[in-house]
């Protein structure tokens, strides 16, 4: 795969994450898959998996806490462990 296209690619996963956290969803109790944000976050894009982290803080207010430790593990450059919500959504 060529460069430009791999960024591509990146661009618009980005923004498929972006459009994720909106809309009505079940999400609010036990909070968003984040499948596509770890494999973001193993290519780099960093920013965009914060800026989802900002978004879903808006809808899934039982998850501050979790939230706030996820940004603070890609903001240290560590992966966060997102346990269940690797899952979710996803049967």
């Amino acid at each position: 795969m060529s460069l430009r296209l791999k960024a591509a690619c990146l661009q618009c996963l980005a923004w498929a994450l972006m459009l994720a956290s909106k809309g009505p969803r079940a999400t609010n109790r036990f909070g968003p898959n984040m499948r596509l944000a770890r494999e973001l976050l193993l290519a780099g894009e960093r920013e965009a998996v914060l800026e989802y982290f900002r978004r879903c803080a808006g809808f899934w207010k039982r998850g501050a806490s979790r939230l706030e430790g996820w940004r603070s593990a890609v903001e240290a450059g560590k992966m966060p462990d997102f346990g269940p919500n690797l899952i979710y959504g996803t049967e």
